[in-house]
């Protein structure tokens, strides 16, 4: 019985239930692109440089929040898309 807590112990200490909000942001943003895009396997370094980098300003509406990417933005039709579907996927 001890060897069964103990391997569950150790279980969850390799997984933990608690994902970083950074992590799971990264992680929504890559589930979000298409299927066929580069932008489905690419690696969080990858995604964080190319859209996390980016100047953006950030409006706080009473009910949602509005970006405002800059014009010369190469990423910003992929980017609408992939927010699109996150807002889409959200209650």
């Amino acid at each position: 019985m001890a060897r069964k807590r103990r391997k569950r112990r150790l279980k969850k200490e390799k997984h933990p239930e608690t994902i970083p909000p950074g992590f799971e942001l990264l992680h929504t943003l890559r589930g979000a692109a298409p299927k066929r895009s580069r932008w489905r396997t690419a690696t969080f370094e990858t995604i964080r440089r190319a859209f996390l980098k980016i100047a953006v300003r950030v409006e706080q509406l009473k009910t949602r929040i509005r970006l405002s990417l800059p014009s010369a933005c190469p990423h910003a039709p992929m980017i609408a898309l992939m927010l699109g579907r996150i807002h889409a996927q959200s209650p």
